[in-house]
């Protein structure tokens, strides 16, 4: 599967990645899509933010972002589960986790957008 069109795909029709996450259609295959093209985009973006300093910092940036991401999930994902079933919510674990990139998506958005203003 392309990873990035599944990325387009979310970008077109938010609504059918929700009904597809709640009815747990392709959710393994749309967590894997959305953990590599979220990847390679932090990865370009932080590429780009090292550019004003040149050298080395481009590669590095380029290593850190997607890196700070992927921990930002590894820490907040299991306390966002948890306190979920303890409100009683009754979706899964693996059901979070496309969510959860779906907001980092959304968040990486605004954020770039906030920047231009």
């Amino acid at each position: 599967m392309n990873h990035f069109a599944a990325l387009m795909d979310i970008l077109r029709d938010r609504i059918q990645f929700f009904y597809n996450v709640r009815e747990k259609k392709n959710l393994e295959q749309q967590i894997f899509s959305l953990l590599i093209s979220s990847c390679i985009l932090f990865a370009l973006y932080g590429a780009i933010m090292g550019s004003a300093s040149g050298g080395l910092q481009i590669l590095v940036s380029a290593l850190k972002l997607p890196a700070l991401y992927l921990l930002t999930m590894v820490i907040c994902l299991p306390a966002l589960y948890f306190f979920n079933t303890l409100s009683g919510a009754y979706r899964t674990f693996s059901q979070y986790v496309a969510i959860f990139w779906e907001l980092m998506r959304v968040n990486h958005k605004d954020t770039k957008d906030t920047k231009r203003r």
